[in-house]
């Protein structure tokens, strides 16, 4: 359960963050964008410095199904890892996911090795996770833009190719956010419609 407010403030943040990068309440909003703003490096896997072959050949073939991104910071000054034999849409949803937690100002997870993978593991807190993913749907899918693009009829996949998400992700707000009944709903009252 959410706070009080916080799914508002959450559409809030993706109007504000889209100001202050000169871009339309409606535009796209890539990660990138939101990192540099927040002096956040976004580096994929595969290019990590020092990182024996061995290392990276279990991040990326392996065991690539079972991690996103990693955020890793010292002080006040933060580095995203993240999984890069994902999709694009996929990776996009992952950045913002930890960029989210980075924006909520949430305590780092503990953190531990998993000596039978080798693979950092992470314990996290369920609240602050799904406040992450509800601010980061809502910075790549806020509900003006859906509003706006459903209205002109906009393609589903078309939407996804703009925004750089998955269908899945679409569906989600779409459904979450009560667009698609909003709209139907106009649609149902305009002058000269029949009711029945």
């Amino acid at each position: 359960m959410f706070r009080r407010g916080f799914k508002a403030w959450c559409e809030q943040i993706a109007t504000t963050l889209r100001c202050d990068n000169d871009l339309a309440p409606t535009a796209p909003l890539p990660p990138s964008v939101v990192a540099e703003g927040l002096g956040v490096r976004l580096i994929p896997a595969g290019e990590l410095s020092g990182v024996p072959p061995d290392v990276l050949n279990r991040l990326l073939i392996q065991h690539r199904a079972v991690w996103s991104a990693v955020t890793i910071s010292a002080g006040d000054r933060h580095l995203v890892v993240y999984n890069s034999s994902h999709s694009k849409a996929r990776q996009s949803n992952d950045l913002m996911h930890e960029l989210s937690h980075l924006i909520l100002k949430h305590t780092p997870n503990m953190s531990f090795m998993d000596p039978t993978k080798g693979l950092l593991i992470r314990s996290y807190d369920k609240n602050q996770e799904d406040e992450a993913n509800w601010l980061s749907a809502s910075l790549l899918l806020p509900r003006q833009a859906l509003v706006v693009h459903r209205s002109r009829r906009t393609p589903a996949e078309d939407l996804c190719e703009l925004f750089g998400v998955s269908r899945d992700l679409l569906t989600f707000r779409l459904n979450t956010t009560g667009v698609e009944r909003q709209l139907a709903r106009r649609t149902a009252m305009r002058p000269g419609r029949s009711t029945r």
